[in-house]
């Protein structure tokens, strides 16, 4: 992530950088299609640098404020992954290396590259997976690296709601079933993880998205945890197996359905793999949340109240209580809220929550689908794709909400007294109004040289 000092100059060096880098070359990038991967493109893939060894602290510093690239590599026709399948818009958004450009130049520095897999994965030839996928991914990751930023790559809707092939429940119900389950899992992730072993510690792998085998109640609960965590066990030891620099790559893992109450909760068991190969933790926890019903489907609710940002402290508290405060670092993979023409709320709910992620040392990923499905509840766009398609930068959806993300993680001094649970005493502004952000017009210094 990029990373904002207290004094002027910095700040002022900080936003000429920025500006500086929208003006560089542009990278080639496919032709707007549905295909897979674009017809004629080669691929060249990323020269890994040295692997630098990062404690928790300076990852999570160093990867900042994250943004989903959401309904894109996930997204899948009957299994079959499709870039643009999940996009309404006549060509869709493909990927390029001026959207990560753009991305970046917002000041974000860390993307979740959400990845279904489905029947790009051979089952009849020792459950590799085919080139034409593989490569795809590689190059969006390379758009990522080439900017510093940091990529997590996952297996995304593989596991979505026991319609994929992880299918959870069979932990319980049928053992030769899970068995061909886990044999699948371990050997995609050791196809996956040999492709990428020399890359260095910008790129993260993340098992699995949000898995569960049925009800949720307290019985279906700890064996989908049981069940969760072999898998992890699996994941981790054939990641480690590739050897070179996947023996000590960051990985992170889930509990139940990525739900905070559920991998927090004691009674429910969940515990980190075994990782004989380090013995300082290598491991980040994965969570989602989104505040029901502000967040997502009901478009009835439009308000975020400081009441509502006082209660979350809970949640969070409960990351820090048994993750953040023991040296484990939290991907908080999906945040966010829908667009019902509240952009004051929203903005609100976004800085407070980035307050949050800032003071308990975790980082989020806002998630973005592009906005693009006909569906008027899934409206979690908050950066406009469209244009790169046509040679053009990526912008803001709402300038305001991002301005509010970045301002909620970088703007308040973390030596005050501000604390996790009187977040929402300090934000700027009110949950009705935006506080506005005065744009830079000039750099002027006083010195010839800055030391």
């Amino acid at each position: 992530m990029l990373k904002i000092k207290k004094c002027k100059v910095a700040l002022a060096f900080f936003l000429a950088a920025i500006m500086l880098i929208g003006v560089l070359p542009i990278w080639s990038f496919p032709k707007s299609n549905n295909s897979i991967l674009a017809e004629g493109v080669s691929y060249e893939g990323q020269q890994a640098l040295p692997f630098r060894e990062l404690s928790a602290d300076q990852l999570t510093k160093e990867m900042g404020v994250g943004w989903n690239l959401g309904n894109t590599l996930d997204g899948h026709s009957s299994f079959i992954p499709g870039e643009t399948v999940w996009q309404s818009q006549e060509g869709g958004a493909v990927t390029t290396q001026l959207l990560l450009d753009s991305v970046h130049n917002m000041g974000f520095n860390t993307v979740r590259i959400p990845i279904t897999w489905g029947k790009m994965i051979e089952d009849e030839n020792d459950y590799k997976i085919k080139d034409l996928w593989l490569n795809r991914v590689q190059q969006i990751i390379d758009y990522a690296i080439k900017q510093d930023m940091y990529a997590v790559i996952n297996m995304h809707h593989d596991g979505a709601e026991q319609d994929g092939w992880i299918h959870v429940a069979h932990y319980q119900t049928n053992s030769s079933e899970w068995d061909k389950v886990k044999q699948k899992f371990g050997k995609a992730w050791e196809h996956i993880a040999e492709r990428f072993k020399n890359y260095d510690e910008h790129l993260i792998f993340e098992a699995m998205n949000e898995v569960k085998g049925g009800a949720d109640n307290s019985e279906q609960i700890k064996k989908d945890v049981a069940a969760i965590m072999e898998l992890n066990q699996i994941f981790t030891d054939k990641v480690r197996s590739t050897g070179a620099n996947n023996t000590k790559r960051w990985l992170a893992v889930s509990g139940r359905y990525t739900n905070i109450g559920t991998t927090t909760d004691p009674e429910n068991g969940f515990a980190l793999p075994d990782d004989p190969i380090n013995s300082a933790n290598k491991f980040m926890v994965s969570v989602h949340d989104y505040p029901w019903p502000f967040g997502m489907g009901n478009m009835d609710s439009v308000t975020y109240s400081q009441n509502d940002v006082r209660n979350y402290a809970t949640s969070i508290n409960k990351l820090v209580d048994k993750f953040t405060s023991k040296g484990i670092p939290i991907l908080f993979g999906e945040y966010g809220a829908t667009d019902k023409n509240n952009t004051p709320q929203r903005a609100y709910f976004y800085e407070a929550w980035n307050l949050y992620f800032r003071r308990a040392k975790v980082l989020g990923v806002a998630w973005d689908n592009t906005g693009m499905r006909n569906d008027v509840d899934d409206q979690f766009a908050i950066i406009n794709r469209v244009p790169t398609s046509s040679g053009l930068p990526a912008i803001p959806k709402h300038r305001e909400i991002i301005d509010a993300i970045m301002r909620g993680f970088y703007s308040y001094d973390l030596n005050t007294s501000i604390t996790i649970d009187n977040i929402y005493q300090k934000i700027g502004g009110t949950p009705t109004t935006i506080t506005t952000v005065t744009p830079i017009t000039a750099i002027s210094l006083d010195r010839k040289s800055v030391v």
